[in-house]
This record gives C-alpha cells, structure tokens and sequence, in this order.
C-alpha cells in the first residue's frame, strides 16, 4: 500500500544502535559476533566468533538475547540499569525496548521501532543545539 512506502520501519521488528552502526533487525534470529558470516558482525577483539543469538518469539513479539558461551561474556541492563553477565546456567536474558546490551567491550542499546524512532529525533535535536 502507498503508506507502506512511506514507512520507514515497514518490516523492521528492532535495532541495535552501537559503535558499529544501525543494526536493524528484519527476521526472528540473529547471530551476534566478530566472524564475517554474522547478521552483525562486531571488528572487536573481545568479541568472540559467535558471540550471542537473538531471537524474537513469534507468537510473544518478546525478545531474548542467548550467550552463545562467549569468552568474555554478553551483559545486559534495564535503561539506567546496572549491567548484569549472563552466561553458564543462566544464558538468556528477555530484552525489552532501551535496553543495554554488551558484548566483549562493545555497547549497544536495543529499540523496537517506535522507541528507535523517538531516538533518533531526539539525536537529531541534540546535534542540532551543538551546531548552534
């Protein structure tokens, strides 16, 4: 349909905006990590191969982030949240909207589409106060 083009989030489910750019995330399953055949691919030594899975429940819409037996570990916080490890036993974490999420040493924060969205204006509107 016409609104469908002027959607920019039409078929995108989330994001991870980080150091290493947009990620959005279109399917239910993604692979996290430093090796090239990744859906995001993190140049970070600290970041293993294949580092963490998302995936989204499709009945749910929920979000879960897995470690995929990481070296260093995948951590996850609530916004203004402490970062918690997750890892061994406890290898999942359910992700919601503004969450932190970090892999090795490289932070990213995960939105779902209205909250990237917002982000995004008000990104727009801090950088436009610095350049005044």
């Amino acid at each position: 349909s016409s609104t469908d083009i002027l959607n920019p989030w039409n078929g995108i489910a989330a994001h991870f905006v980080g150091n290493y750019g947009s990620h959005p995330f279109k399917g239910q399953f993604y692979c996290i990590g430093r090796a090239a055949n990744n859906d995001v691919v993190i140049d970070d030594r600290t970041v293993s191969g294949l580092h963490a899975i998302v995936i989204e429940v499709p009945m749910s819409k929920e979000w879960f982030i897995y470690d995929a037996g990481s070296k260093n570990g995948t951590l996850v916080a609530p916004p203004s949240g402490t970062l918690e490890r997750i890892g061994g036993a406890d290898k999942k974490r359910k992700l919601e909207s503004s969450y932190e999420v970090q892999f090795g040493g490289t932070k990213f924060q995960f939105f779902l589409p209205n909250d990237f969205w917002f982000y995004l204006q008000t990104m727009s509107e801090i950088y436009k106060r610095r350049e005044q």
